[in-house]
């Protein structure tokens, strides 16, 4: 064969070889024109070469499908069917199609190339975007499970009538559902888009208050009460005078019961102390106000034919500031 022939040969070859790839990537481009890329799949539906429209349909049938399939929960030998729905997932279709659609779809136009190549040759998997709804499963396992559960009990303040002094109820740590791997084991199930069996662990519940936390408040809720009983005394904030105790209507007297039934922990500036119940506190200033507010008095002139007889001074009214007194 003459080597102008071979040539000929040899040419035609290196073009048909970069002419068919090229052909190949031009009708892959012609075919995701508008479209979902070619070998993209969700949670492995298909949905590669369908418009955005096509593929959100296919999605929320299979969505719909998973989510009133029934769920199986077991903890120790007890077990519950549920639906996904009923725990509380959801799923994000539209969030779901958007990332599907920018595969291949970047401001890289070579990245794109590859992109799309890879996916119509090897597939491009995703799963779907899932969410838990909070509320949802609370409710769920407070309606069905919590007979499972042993909650934390918080020490408390309470007061010995036998000893007449506060204690503290002390604290119990508890058993409960992980609820955080309950959780990740429903979003893995709903990515994947299939139903599975969930084995549910336990977790210790820890009080939130505990006995230590409450021994200096017991100290000093006691130390109020060996005050008692306690003299509210008025002092009026326009002469800085302070009533004296004996003073008709400006006084009060906390007594020792009142006083226990006051004391409650509070927070101040991040630290445990014996503080006043701010309520009940309120009840008693709201008692004691009709006998410390007085309505203000116009000055009075009185005369005697042509002549002033008597001249008295108006006088400004008092009222009881509850807020700033509890």
């Amino acid at each position: 064969m003459p080597n102008n022939v071979l040539r000929r040969i040899t040419k035609l070859i290196v073009i048909t070889a970069a002419l068919v790839p090229l052909c190949l990537f031009f009708a892959l481009m012609l075919c995701n024109y508008r479209a979902i890329s070619y070998g993209v799949t969700v949670s492995g539906y298909g949905i590669g070469g369908k418009s955005i429209a096509e593929a959100k349909q296919t999605l929320a049938q299979n969505a719909a499908y998973f989510q009133y399939t029934k769920t199986t929960l077991v903890f120790g030998d007890q077990t519950w069917k549920a639906s996904p729905s009923d725990l509380g997932v959801t799923f994000d279709i539209d969030a779901t199609i958007q990332d599907a659609y920018r595969v291949g779809r970047t401001k890289n136009i070579f990245s794109n190339i590859v992109t799309q190549i890879q996916a119509g040759l090897v597939g491009n998997p995703m799963v779907f975007l899932t969410s838990i709804d909070e509320r949802a499963l609370d409710s769920y396992l407070t309606e069905h499970l919590t007979i499972t559960e042993q909650r934390a009990v918080n020490a408390a303040l309470v007061f010995n009538k036998e000893t007449e002094k506060f204690e503290i109820t002390p604290s119990k740590t508890g058993i409960v559902i992980n609820q955080s791997m309950l959780k990740d084991a429903l979003l893995h199930s709903a990515a994947r888009g299939v139903p599975e069996i969930i084995i549910l662990e336990r977790k210790d519940d820890q009080p939130v208050l505990s006995d230590a936390a409450l021994e200096p408040v017991v100290r000093q809720a006691n130390q109020l009460l060996a005050r008692a009983p306690i003299t509210l005394t008025y002092a009026n904030p326009t002469d800085n005078t302070i009533r004296h105790p004996s003073s008709r209507g400006q006084q009060y007297v906390l007594t020792k019961e009142q006083l226990k039934n006051l004391l409650t922990p509070t927070q101040k500036q991040g630290v445990l102390v014996a503080g006043i119940n701010e309520e009940m506190m309120k009840n008693i200033l709201i008692e004691l106000a009709p006998s410390i507010n007085q309505k203000p008095q116009n000055a009075v002139l009185t005369f005697d034919g042509d002549k002033v007889k008597e001249f008295v001074l108006s006088k400004n009214g008092i009222e009881l500031d509850i807020p700033a007194s509890i």
